[in-house]
């Protein structure tokens, strides 16, 4: 576990001190200059990567939409159930609680303590 987290802290500080060493965080000048260069590097591959993948195809913006529609209707759906619900299971783990306290075996020799 351990070990782990000191390999991610490793590979971010890394990351950070070859930004930092790259000039990635100087000048705004300096850091476009590095995102061409950097875009110049990876067009080839992301090029050939298309070309090797086949990537499924997007879906229509009507598509999206009725998606978009429909979960957000199930997630409206799913909170007004829960609140509808809420004085119910208030109610519920109110008297849970209420039993669970008064029938404890602590509680029961405190009364009878007290009698």
């Amino acid at each position: 576990m351990a070990t782990k987290f000191l390999i991610k802290c490793g590979i971010a500080g890394g990351l950070v001190y070859q930004s930092i060493d790259q000039g990635l965080w100087g000048s705004s000048a300096r850091t476009a200059e590095i995102h061409n260069k950097i875009t110049d590097l990876l067009e080839p591959v992301c090029k050939e990567v298309k070309q090797r993948v086949e990537l499924p195809e997007l879906p229509t913006s009507g598509e999206i939409s009725f998606i978009a529609t429909h979960y957000w209707n199930v997630g409206v759906k799913a909170t007004f159930g829960f609140l509808k619900e809420l004085p119910r299971n208030t109610m519920r783990l109110g008297c849970k609680s209420y039993n669970y306290i008064v029938n404890h075996p602590e509680v029961k020799k405190l009364q009878e303590g007290t009698e």
